[in-house]
């Protein structure tokens, strides 16, 4: 599961959200039968749908509106029951309170984040926190 919160910005560019999928996949080597969920925002749908193609898309606008998808779908799509491990590539301490039910529940939960955006909350919350090694410093 992944956000634009790995991108540092609200105005996502395809090459930016490439960029952030291709440092993904070198640290979380995830498989090709692997499911993936990107959230972004309505006016990132462009960006996010052909910077990082496959999976399912989730948009919703407004303040926090990437993680609502996503923690809409940690509580409605039984993901303990259908994973044994879930990646979740935020660092968002909102999201927290979510990656902990998923580890009560029996599930794997490690997040992907950018060592400087990972939240303390979400430090507690899952297993493991894998930081990505971007080429270059992304502008807020």
């Amino acid at each position: 599961m992944t956000s634009k919160n790995l991108c540092v910005s609200g105005d996502l560019t395809v090459e930016l959200v490439a960029e952030v999928r291709e440092a993904y996949f070198a640290q979380v080597n995830p498989s090709a039968d692997d499911l993936f969920v990107i959230a972004a925002s309505h006016h990132n749908m462009q960006a996010a749908a052909f910077g990082w193609p496959g999976g399912f898309h989730g948009f919703r606008s407004g303040k926090d509106g990437a993680d609502i998808v996503l923690a809409q779908m940690m509580v409605e799509d039984n993901l303990a029951d259908r994973f044994e491990t879930v990646f979740l590539a935020s660092g968002d301490g909102g999201l927290a309170p979510f990656a902990a039910s998923l580890m009560a529940k029996g599930c794997h939960v490690q997040a992907v984040s950018r060592i400087e955006s990972v939240s303390l909350a979400m430090r507690f919350a899952t297993e493991r926190v894998h930081y990505l090694k971007l080429d270059h410093a992304l502008a807020a």
